[in-house]
């Protein structure tokens, strides 16, 4: 789709998009008319959603990304981000992406960052202590001042979160920290799960973008609804396992 016969592959959801903070540390919010009309502007939101999604107006391979409806790089083309959306992170722009070329350069794929230790920290620390500034002998370091390293960190520079939110506050911003920092490393899967937060995936929104002359308007549009149960929150045991243990029981919803 626009890059030497490139086709889309995983396409962030417009959901992971409302998670990045405008630039001055607001939450998003896509029902704010301010916020909405910035909402693809990068130099408007948190530096984070221009590494992590190729959205409609950026440059990318000295191309200018076209996802509006009929655009280079948008529906009805075969193969077409769904969502309007692309993935950014973990691709070097030097990659070569012609089907079969042979290249030097290759995708990045962290395993495990310093960021997610301070995010583990904050995310412990709050639970254990109820108290976002709270810190002990062995911890020197408050739930706070973890989150604030992340969000400052260079490339990133945020405005930290301030110090007089409410544990159950500062838990939401943490959790939606989490999503941003860590999007596409393999996280969220597991952190519905832990938190039993799986409602928070049963929409998945995209946006349609259409373009009219010099005119873009965009609409959030539902893509998919999902069936969320709590038998979701285990997995089911392998018959094999049940075969082995007449006294093993499956677990409930999986019968």
């Amino acid at each position: 789709i626009g890059y030497e016969g490139g086709n889309s592959g995983v396409c962030p959801s417009h959901n992971l998009v409302e998670a990045f903070d405008m630039r001055d540390g607001t939450p998003f919010d896509w029902n704010n008319p301010e916020h909405r009309n910035k909402a693809l502007e990068p130099s408007e939101r948190d530096p984070r959603l221009a590494q992590t999604v190729l959205m409609n107006g950026q440059t990318f391979k000295d191309k200018v990304v076209e996802s509006f409806i009929g655009g280079m790089n948008g529906l009805p083309k075969e193969g077409a981000s769904p969502t309007s959306y692309y993935l950014r992170k973990h691709l070097k722009e030097a990659t070569d992406l012609t089907t079969g070329s042979a290249t030097s350069y290759q995708h990045i794929w962290p395993l495990f960052r310093y960021a997610e230790v301070l995010l583990n920290y904050a995310e412990a620390m709050v639970n254990a202590y109820g108290d976002i500034n709270r810190t002990t002998a062995n911890c020197a370091m408050s739930a706070l001042e973890a989150v604030n390293a992340v969000r400052g960190r260079t490339g990133v520079k945020m405005p930290p979160l301030p110090g007089n939110l409410s544990a159950t506050d500062f838990l939401k911003r943490v959790k939606n920290e989490r999503r941003v920092e860590l999007a596409f490393e393999g996280h969220r899967f597991w952190d519905l799960r832990r938190w039993k937060e799986l409602d928070e995936s049963k929409d998945i929104y995209a946006v349609k973008i259409t373009k009219n002359g010099d005119e873009i308007s965009y609409k959030k549009a539902t893509l998919e609804s999902r069936t969320i149960e709590d038998k979701l929150y285990f997995y089911p045991i392998a018959n094999t396992e049940l075969f082995k243990n007449g006294n093993l029981k499956q677990n409930p919803g999986w019968n």
